[in-house]
């Protein structure tokens, strides 16, 4: 009977540790996303204070093209091109 219990005891903390394992994955996963948020809004920052690719991807730690790859369209990468370019704006403005 001891035996049983013991099993039964077991299979309860193993359990527990995945219901809190499955806690912890699902609430860094919101972090994760909400990091990628913010990372985004920074590089469109980025792009519209005149920073150019190559600059951004310094900051990220990343090749210029991954960065405008991965960052292009969300930081809207087109509008702010066609926007410096009507000012008649250089890319290296970035403080």
């Amino acid at each position: 009977m001891s035996s049983t219990l013991s099993k039964l005891t077991q299979h309860a903390s193993i359990a527990a540790n995945a219901a809190e394992t499955e806690w912890r994955v699902m609430h860094l996963t919101e972090v994760v996303a909400l990091a990628e948020e913010a990372i985004e809004r920074a590089v469109a920052d980025m792009r519209g204070d005149g920073c150019s690719w190559a600059k951004i991807g310094v900051a990220l730690g990343v090749s210029k093209q991954a960065a405008q790859q991965r960052y292009g369209r969300a930081s809207g990468d087109l509008m702010v091109a066609q926007r410096d370019v009507a000012d008649g704006v250089g890319v290296e403005q970035c403080p």
